[in-house]
């Protein structure tokens, strides 16, 4: 069957945190679902080193709350996909995103992460170090261009009305001649 639900903010937590591995466990819903992440370390060519998470292991029950018409109510589930690479950061900072990210765990399991806040590592007296942004976040050193954009387009359109102009008053000025032309430079008409 199909269903949708939602961590409790109240959702147990748990894991392991290790030099080079570490797992949270969130355990829900009287203990019928649990979602796992492991990190990994993994040192880069350039001496730097980053986490990721590396796998989610997903273990549900289809409680009919959750899944209506479930054709096999209550049955045990585990899915889990070990082959990720979602949340990455340098080791000694936080990963956070605000915005919502899709994870794949099978074919038929996706899972919808929203407001995260990780540091799987270098924790220092219970805070998160300064945080990596995900790419989907709007932030201060990614800035929107609609301003100049709009700007931009804005004084084009005054451009082209001004041309627009100018071309209707040429072309409306050369129909009609001057009362000089007609009457002669030396008469005027009182």
């Amino acid at each position: 069957g199909e269903g949708v639900f939602t961590v409790p903010v109240k959702a147990s937590v748990s894991g392991t945190c290790g030099d080079q591995q570490s797992t949270l466990t969130l355990n829900f819903y009287q203990g019928t679902f649990n979602v796992t992440f492991d990190f990994k370390k993994a040192a880069k060519g350039d001496g730097t080193t980053r986490y990721h998470v590396s796998m989610i292991s997903l273990t549900y029950s289809e409680v009919p709350s959750i899944f209506p018409g479930s054709m096999t109510p209550n049955k045990p589930h585990t899915v889990s996909n070990s082959n990720l690479a979602v949340f990455p950061a340098d080791q000694d900072r936080s990963y956070k995103c605000d915005a919502d990210v899709h994870v794949k765990i099978t074919k038929d399991v996706d899972l919808l992460v929203r407001q995260v806040h990780v540091q799987p590592f270098d924790v220092k007296k219970g805070q998160f170090s300064s945080a990596e942004e995900c790419s989907q976040d709007p932030s201060p050193s990614k800035p929107s261009h609609a301003l100049e954009i709009g700007l931009g387009v804005g004084l084009f359109l005054i451009l082209v009305a001004l041309g627009v102009f100018w071309y209707i008053r040429r072309r409306a000025a050369g129909k009609y001649r001057r009362m000089e032309s007609v009457l002669g430079p030396d008469k005027v008409v009182d």
